[in-house]
């Protein structure tokens, strides 16, 4: 009887880092992505025929 099992062992922590690592990556990516979208509107006017389409940047002071 030799190794039983061997191919069934568990990973070990660097697997397991690099998954944890990437997920903190893209929850602050994800985040910053939401406050970047949060400061920019876009705001469409109709005067008659005409379309306007305006974007807005909420600045620090408003």
């Amino acid at each position: 009887m030799g190794k039983q099992g061997a191919g069934r062992r568990k990973p070990g922590i660097g697997p397991r880092l690099a998954l944890g690592i990437v997920t903190a990556i893209n929850l602050a990516l994800t985040l910053a992505l939401a406050v970047q979208r949060r400061k920019d509107t876009l705001r469409v006017i109709q005067e008659g025929d005409v379309v306007k389409v305006l974007k807005e940047r909420k600045t620090k002071s408003s």
